[in-house]
Formats: C-alpha cells, structure tokens, sequence
C-alpha cells in the first residue's frame, strides 16, 4: 500500500513532467516554425551568445543531449534527417577518441583511458560543468 506521502510525491512529479512536456512541446512548436520559415540562423546564434553564461550552459547542454539522443541506434531516419544522425554519431565518435586520449596524455593506461570512453562516459553532455 503507498503511504499518502509517497502518493504526495509522485503525483507531484508527474504534474512536474507534464508541466515540461508541454513548455518543451510548445518550445519544439517554435523552434519548427523558426527553421521551418528558411530563416537566416544568425539572429538566433547572435541571440544566444548574449544570454546569460550560466543559461548558455544549460542550452548547450540541450543541444548536446539532443545531439546524443539523434545518434543513437534507434533514432527513426529516413532521407529527410538521415544526415543528422550519421554526423551526430561521428561527433561522437570524435568526441571519445579526443578524450580517450586527455586520460592517456593525463596519466592514465590504454586501458583505463578506454574504460573511461564508455557508457555515460562518452557523451560529451556528462562532461559540462554547473555553476
């Protein structure tokens, strides 16, 4: 049996999840009717580089997970975004052979440095530090 507490807490992280989904959704909504327009991406570069830094961060952080979640195997392609998906899984692939290298050139074995390179490891995103 739960105990109201622990009712408590998961009906608030649901109402928190849905809360997400739907700015995230709307978001997505936007973002699509900005690059959908042919628009000229440089008013949105020039936008983001004067955000805040702490904010750009967590942006970027977007953009990178993004980036991992297209690369995965399972990410649905057809000839529309198929080019997004192979060159996300080469800046990956990139990502880890600069980094297995830093441990190597850090002090560390082949094969710890390759170790490191896996898993959660790889992804660039679990590499960025918060304030």
């Amino acid at each position: 049996m739960i105990e109201n507490n622990d009712f408590e807490i998961e009906e608030e992280k649901r109402l928190k999840y849905e809360l997400n989904l739907q700015l995230a959704t709307e978001f997505i909504s936007k973002m699509s009717d900005y690059v959908n327009c042919g628009r000229d991406l440089e008013p949105f570069i020039h936008a983001f580089k004067n955000e805040h830094r702490k904010l750009q961060q967590g942006m970027f952080m977007m953009m990178l997970k993004l980036m991992e979640a297209i690369a995965e195997d399972d990410y649905p392609t057809d000839a529309r975004n198929k080019d997004s998906k192979e060159i996300s899984q080469k800046i990956l692939i990139g990502f880890k052979i600069v980094k297995r290298q830093d441990y190597i050139n850090e002090g560390c074995s082949v094969s710890r440095a390759d170790q490191y390179v896996q898993g959660i490891f790889a992804k660039p995103s679990n590499y960025l530090r918060t304030i």
